[in-house]
């Protein structure tokens, strides 16, 4: 209870007239407002209400409200000790102003939230000698302000929650806002962020459009938008955001355009390998026409070669130009057989491979890469180095590493590509792979081009990030080298200094030499003559000729026939004379899987050898081979083709064996 005993000191007889002649009509103020007046005398610590205070809290006619200790034991328990105090201090000092605010119980109990001030009176000593003041009952704003704070704390929570980052941008295009996901999104806290040029931190090559794209959205009112762009992670690297972003400089609370972004970096890269994976689809179908209209003139070639071999003198001087035709025919095939293979998408296949084999098959191609103006340079292990891997991805990996060096070389230079086989021994780890002991297989390719710079050194291996101009790059090729290095087990260290070239070294784990049976040593036999009777069924003229002329020179019969429907009827006029059916795969109106199958409905021993100029992983749904089909893949030579012919003619199977390889390779 608040009495003179607070340390107020007594008054004169002309101070106590004082408080009672001066000071404003408290009924004329109380008149005026709807709030509540009050009036402290001091002196004689009587406190009065005006009738207001009945209303406004809701007290009965029979309530005592005219006394000290009401007021304060109707103010709410946990705020009436500051209140107390805080009155009691402005008496007892010089000011002439208190205020408070704070809970006061109503007549049903409930609390209203007032804000309570009032004027203090003092005599010529200083000392107060009397307060008035007014109640307003301000609860109505404090539960706005309770629910504005409830609903600020409700957006914030979902905003610092969301996996996209928010941002707001003002009109000079910096940070005046950042949620807690740049952390995730790309690693800046909010207060890295603040302030700072959205810009900054966009790629190079994605720049101008983001310039033109941010200064529309800052000067259309109202204006929204959809855009991807590369951004700088706080490690260095590039990530792919998608952002959705709205003008909102209208909107006083805001005054900036506000941003939305998530991470898509995977889905980009996924996408990517789509887009990628369909051109080489495309590829892979373009280049199969290709190789089969190709391989089918091989065919003629070698297969006349191989014709016109044996009807001269060896050692002849057109014996040795045969040779080198021969040669080129080898070399043309092998060549067919790797575009093949790098445009194909085929499920992992891994194998035991010698690198030295697989660079010595590509060496061809590798030259025309790097094209004319630099220099190929192959140096192979005496030892064997044998990695098990996928052949078509150690082919796209040794690939993918020319491409890069062919691209940093300037006015020519030197590719070069090393295998060894090498011993890792504790502490002996190269110095930016991290390789454990052991034996390794090894594939170094280095360049004397322009090098790289530390920044680009670092991020090699990042998805989308190239140095080459847009639309000459896609930055996925190092990338995709990384991720095949790594799923066969090995390491990838890399060398480089600006203006000394590069070096990339790939460490495969080096694997034993298989198990291998024993040859017997036993000299090659020319097979011995025919007298059978052929169905030769091929579309291609020249290569139905050769091959007639081949089968005839080896006493066998031909009937020829240039589809599959033709020789159906000519296989039917007369089935028991056929020995075996040599056919095309691919054909106009019947192809050879189809007539096969229509032939052993009906003679289920007739023995089928496929010929094709196209790849087995190339071929359509409806010219499929039956499981264990026996396949010869153009162009073929001679004596295989005839052998072949030979043992399953002499065999007990109707043609349903193995796959078999017959290209022409000269020894």
């Amino acid at each position: 209870m608040l009495t003179p005993s607070t340390g107020i000191p007594a008054l004169s007889d002309a101070d106590k007239d004082a408080v009672g002649r001066d000071g404003p009509d408290k009924s004329l103020v109380a008149s005026m407002t709807n709030d509540v007046v009050w009036d402290w005398n001091l002196i004689a610590d009587k406190l009065e209400f005006s009738p207001a205070v009945r209303v406004v809290f809701a007290y009965g006619p029979d309530e005592p409200v005219d006394d000290i200790e009401w007021w304060t034991s109707h103010i709410h328990s946990e705020e009436r000790e500051s209140v107390v105090k805080g009155i009691r201090q402005a008496i007892a000092g010089r000011g002439q102003f208190w205020s408070a605010e704070y809970r006061f119980r109503r007549g049903d109990d409930t609390y209203a939230h007032v804000f309570d001030r009032g004027f203090i009176s003092r005599d010529n000593a200083g000392n107060a000698v009397r307060m008035m003041g007014t109640m307003v009952d301000v609860t109505d704003r404090k539960l706005a302000e309770q629910a504005l704070r409830d609903s600020e704390r409700r957006f914030r929570s979902l905003i610092e929650n969301a996996s996209d980052a928010i941002g707001i941008i003002d009109a000079q295009g910096r940070f005046s806002y950042a949620s807690e996901s740049y952390v995730n999104v790309l690693g800046f806290t909010p207060a890295e962020l603040l302030g700072k040029p959205v810009l900054d931190y966009v790629h190079e090559d994605d720049l101008a459009n983001a310039t033109s794209t941010l200064e529309r959205m800052t000067t259309e009112p109202g204006a929204n938008l959809h855009m991807q762009l590369r951004c700088r992670h706080k490690d260095g690297t590039w990530r792919v955001l998608s952002s959705r972003a709205r003008n909102l400089m209208h909107d006083p609370a805001i005054r900036g355009v506000v941003a939305a972004s998530r991470d898509v970096t995977q889905q980009a890269v996924l996408e990517a390998e789509l887009v990628q994976a369909q051109k080489m689809e495309a590829m892979g179908q373009l280049a199969g026409g290709v190789a089969h209209d190709f391989n089918n003139l091989l065919t003629v070639i070698t297969t006349n070669v191989d014709l016109i071999g044996s009807a001269i003198t060896p050692n002849s001087e057109a014996h040795e130009n045969l040779t080198e035709i021969r040669h080129a025919a080898a070399q043309a095939t092998g060549l067919t057989r790797q575009l093949l293979n790098f445009t194909q998408r085929r499920s992992e296949d891994p194998q035991v491979l010698n690198l030295n084999e697989v660079v010595t098959d590509s060496q061809a191609l590798l030259q025309r890469v790097i094209g004319e103006h630099a220099e190929l340079r192959v140096k192979l292990s005496p030892r064997a180095p044998l990695v098990k891997i996928d052949r078509a991805q150690l082919e796209q990996v040794l690939m993918n590493l020319v491409f890069n060096a062919r691209d940093a070389l300037v006015d020519g230079g030197t590719v070069e590509v090393v295998t060894e086989r090498q011993r890792v021994q504790p502490g002996e780890s190269p110095a930016t792979a991290t390789v454990p002991p052991g034996e390794y297989s090894v594939l170094i390719v280095r360049d004397t081009g322009m090098g790289m710079t530390p920044e680009t050194m670092a991020r090699a291996f990042d998805p989308f990030y190239t140095t080459k101009e847009i639309g000459k790059g896609t930055g996925l090729g190092l990338a995709m080298v990384y991720t095949i290095v790594k799923r066969a087990g090995g390491a990838i260290d890399l060398e480089t200094k600006r203006g000394a070239g590069t070096t990339f070294c790939i460490y495969f784990p080096r694997v034993l030499l298989p198990s291998l049976t024993p040859m017997d040593g036993t000299p090659i036999v020319r097979p011995k003559q025919g007298s059978e009777t052929v169905l030769l069924v091929e579309d291609e003229d020249m290569v139905r000729k050769v091959v007639r002329r081949t089968l005839t020179g080896r006493g066998y019969k031909v009937v020829e026939a240039s589809n599959g429907k033709e020789a159906l009827a000519l296989a039917l006029e007369d089935p028991s004379r056929i020995s075996l059916v040599l056919t095309d795969v691919m054909m106009p109106q019947m192809g050879g899987p189809e007539l096969a199958r229509r032939l052993w409905a009906q003679f289920p021993q007739l023995k089928v050898i496929f010929v094709s100029g196209y790849a087995p992983d190339t071929m359509s749904p409806e010219s499929a081979l039956p499981p264990g089909a026996i396949l010869i893949e153009k162009p073929f030579a001679i004596e295989k083709l005839i052998t072949k012919v030979r043992e399953v003619i002499d065999g007990d199977t109707a043609g349903t064996a193995h796959a078999i390889d017959m290209s022409a390779k000269t020894n």
